[in-house]
């Protein structure tokens, strides 16, 4: 089951202790997904282009960034993106709160 691989992920258990920086990544996940974005995979350069200059997506990714400095906890992009496939596999839509 996926749901179980995430909850018990070392990545999950780590930011299990500050829900804001999931919540922060969730959001971000939600305006790439109404973006048409997915980050189910690797984006083009045109989709990494429109991304960069949206400033709805500037704001949640500066969000996320600020989050993940304010929690003390150790992520960097690859982790990020990790774990909000890891939402989306897991069927929450990039909605999973705490």
């Amino acid at each position: 089951m996926v749901e179980h691989r995430v909850l018990n992920s070392p990545l999950f258990k780590k930011l299990s202790e500050h829900p804001e920086v999931i919540n922060a990544m969730a959001e971000l996940v939600e305006k790439m997904a109404g973006k048409g974005v997915s980050v189910q995979t690797q984006p083009t350069m045109q989709d990494m282009w429109k991304l960069l200059h949206d400033a709805d997506i500037k704001r949640a990714i500066e969000n996320v960034s600020t989050k993940i400095k304010e929690s003390g906890v150790d992520l960097d992009m690859q982790d990020i993106m990790q774990m909000s496939r890891a939402m989306q596999d897991a069927g929450q839509g990039g909605k999973m709160r705490f």
